[in-house]
C-alpha cells in the first residue's frame, strides 16, 4: 500500500478545474492547497455565482457554504471537496472575482455527491508509532561463518509474505480491523538497499459506508494507540477504497485505485517519532492473547465514556508547564468514571475516591493516595475558596498527586476494557515504579 506516496504531513498542491455537481459545464480554474496542520483551501479565478449574487452574499454577512465541490486536476484525478466555506473579494473594475474556500475534507481519486454517500468499503491508515507498538519484525537476518577460521562468509536477508499471518479481528457493526504488514525496498538505489517494514491499520465494512464513519472508526483506534503509547497519535496517511474504482488483472485479481483523504489535524505537542518503545504503557505483544476482547470493549464504549477518555488522553500529553487545571481534569474524570460506571448514587467525592483506591490498592502508590488532601485541593482550586486550616497541596506536591491520580484513572480504564489485575500490576510496575 505505502511506498513512496505523499503523506498527510507533506504539503500538496492540486491545479485543475473545479465545478459544482449540479452544474458540471461551468468549470472554474483554480488551485487546491494543503499545508499539514495549517490549511486546506481552494483558490478560484472566478466564481460559481454571478457578481450580483456574490455581492448579495457579502451584504448578508452570513457564511456561504457549498456542501460539495468537484474537481479534475492536471493528472486527471477526480477530487471531491466536502464542507466548503466561501470567502473572497470582488473588484468592481475587474471582469471576475477571486473566490477562496476553506475546505474540511478533500477526497482525492473519486467524485461523491454528499458526505453521507455510502461509497466506501475499506480504509487503510498509516499511524506513527503503530509499527513500534506491534513490536514484531518479519524480516529475518542471518550471518554465515567459516568453520575453519570463523571468517564471515556472507549474510542472508529473508522475507516471505506466506510466513506470517496478518491479525484480523471482528468488531461490532459489521466491521473488521486488521494489522497489515508491509515490506519493500525503495527503487532507484543501485548500490544501496534500505529495507523498510511497517504495519498499517485496515478497517473494512461488510457493506458500503460513508467516509465519515471510517474516520470515526480510525480515530477511535488512534485514541487507543495514544493511551497505549502515551503519545498523541494522528495519521500519517489515510486511504479509502471504493468497489466502483478498480483495475482487474489477467488472473482476475482486483486492484482498487487509491483514494486519499486529506484534512487538517491538530499539531501534536510532542512529535510521536521521539517516543521510544520502552516508554509505552503496553504494546501489542504484551496483550496479544486478550487483544480481541480488549479492542471490542474499546469500540464498545458509548458516549458515557467519551469525556473521560478525552480527559485522560489530554492528561497524557506532555505539556511543558503544569497547571492546577491539569489536577482538576483528572479529578473530574475519576469522579465521572465512578459516577457513570460504579455508583450512580449521590455520594461524596471522598467516598468515590476511597472505593477506587480500595479496588486498586494492590498497585504501588495508589493505596497511599491522600484522599482527604485530594478532596480539599480539588475544592480549593475548583471553587477558589480562601485558604483555611484544611491541608491542600501546591506546586510540586500537587504535580506528584496529579501523576498518581492519573495512574489510578489508567487502572480504572484498563480494568474496564478487560485487563486482568495481574496484567495491570505488571504494566504499572514496569512503567511507573
Amino acid at each position: 500500500m505505502y511506498s513512496i506516496r505523499q503523506k498527510m504531513q507533506e504539503s500538496r498542491v492540486f491545479k485543475g478545474y473545479w465545478f459544482l455537481p449540479n452544474d458540471p459545464d461551468k468549470k472554474i480554474a483554480g488551485i487546491l492547497s494543503f499545508v499539514p496542520f495549517e490549511t486546506l483551501k481552494l483558490e478560484l479565478i472566478g466564481g460559481f455565482d454571478t457578481p450580483q449574487d456574490y455581492l448579495m452574499n457579502v451584504e448578508s454577512e452570513e457564511v456561504d457554504y457549498d456542501d460539495i465541490i468537484w474537481g479534475i486536476d492536471e493528472d486527471a484525478k477526480r477530487i471531491t471537496l466536502v464542507n466548503c466555506a466561501k470567502y473572497g473579494k470582488l473588484n468592481l473594475s475587474s471582469e471576475f472575482p477571486m473566490i477562496n474556500y476553506t475546505i474540511d475534507y478533500a477526497i482525492i481519486g473519486v467524485h461523491i455527491n454528499s458526505w453521507e454517500e455510502k461509497a466506501f468499503f475499506k480504509l487503510e491508515a498509516k499511524l506513527p508509532l503503530f509499527t513500534k507498538w506491534i513490536n514484531k519484525r518479519r524480516v529475518s537476518f542471518s550471518t554465515q561463518y567459516s568453520n575453519s577460521d570463523n571468517r564471515r562468509l556472507g549474510f542472508d536477508i529473508k522475507f516471505r509474505t506466506d510466513d506470517h499471518e496478518n491479525t484480523v479481528l471482528k468488531i461490532k457493526d459489521n466491521f473488521t480491523i486488521a494489522f497489515k504488514h508491509n515490506c519493500y525496498i525503495p527503487e532507484n538505489q543501485l548500490f544501496k538497499r534500505e529495507i523498510e517494514e511497517h504495519y498499517t491499520l485496515e478497517i473494512q465494512s461488510e457493506v458500503n459506508v460513508d467516509f465519515w464513519t471510517f474516520i470515526l472508526a480510525a480515530r477511535k483506534f488512534a485514541k487507543f494507540l495514544t493511551l497505549a503509547c502515551r503519545s498523541e497519535i494522528g495519521f500519517d496517511e489515510l486511504q479509502l477504497s471504493c468497489k466502483n474504482y478498480y483495475q482487474e488483472y489477467r488472473n482476475g485479481r482486483m486492484f482498487y485505485n487509491p483514494i486519499q483523504l486529506l484534512y487538517i489535524q491538530e499539531r501534536p505537542t510532542v512529535l510521536p517519532e521521539t517516543k521510544k518503545a520502552k516508554d509505552f504503557l503496553i504494546d501489542y505483544q504484551s496483550i496479544k492473547q486478550d487483544f480481541p476482547e480488549i479492542i471490542n470493549n474499546w469500540y464498545g464504549f458509548d458516549r458515557n465514556m467519551s469525556p473521560i477518555l478525552q480527559h485522560l488522553i489530554e492528561s497524557i500529553n506532555n505539556n511543558p508547564v503544569f497547571r492546577s487545571v491539569d489536577f482538576l481534569v483528572i479529578c473530574q474524570a475519576l469522579e465521572g468514571f465512578h459516577t457513570r460506571f460504579k455508583n450512580h448514587s449521590k455520594i461524596s467525592l471522598k467516598d468515590r475516591l476511597q472505593e477506587l483506591v480500595t479496588e486498586f490498592s494492590y498497585v504501588n502508590e495508589i493505596k497511599d493516595i491522600p484522599i482527604c488532601i485530594t478532596v480539599n485541593s480539588r475544592h480549593y482550586y475548583s471553587h477558589l475558596y480562601l485558604e483555611d486550616d484544611r491541608e491542600i497541596y501546591k506546586g510540586h506536591e500537587l504535580y506528584q498527586l496529579t501523576i498518581t491520580l492519573r495512574k489510578l484513572l489508567i487502572c480504572c480504564l484498563f480494568k474496564f476494557i478487560g485487563l486482568s489485575d495481574e496484567k495491570i500490576t505488571e504494566v504499572m510496575s514496569k512503567n511507573f515504579d
